[in-house]
């Protein structure tokens, strides 16, 4: 079986996703600082607050798991690495702050 196509796609998509990436960080580069502190706070927000709410339903999941199985929930773990996310996310707001 050939799966030399599989992998030039693969590298196309890869390719493709950098070549995106950097022009998405070309364009942040040459926005007014002023511009640029705004859109790292409106974004640095959303992740804080998307975050917080998947941390929270995924604990409670993983609860509900817990207390139908008796085991704990790999859940758990996820909305550890969530809230990690989220307080990650306070802080470099908090940081941006004068």
């Amino acid at each position: 079986m050939n799966t030399q196509p599989q992998r030039s796609r693969a590298g196309e998509a890869v390719l493709i996703l950098a070549t995106i990436a950097l022009q998405g960080w070309y364009l942040y580069l040459t926005l007014p600082p002023q511009q640029r502190l705004w859109l790292r706070l409106t974004v640095l927000g959303t992740v804080r607050q998307r975050s917080a709410r998947i941390a929270l339903l995924l604990g409670w999941q993983g609860m509900g798991e817990e207390l139908a199985t008796g085991q704990k929930s790999a859940r758990y773990l996820a909305a550890l690495w969530f809230s990690l996310g989220r307080d990650w996310a306070n802080r470099q707001i908090e940081a941006m702050r004068p």
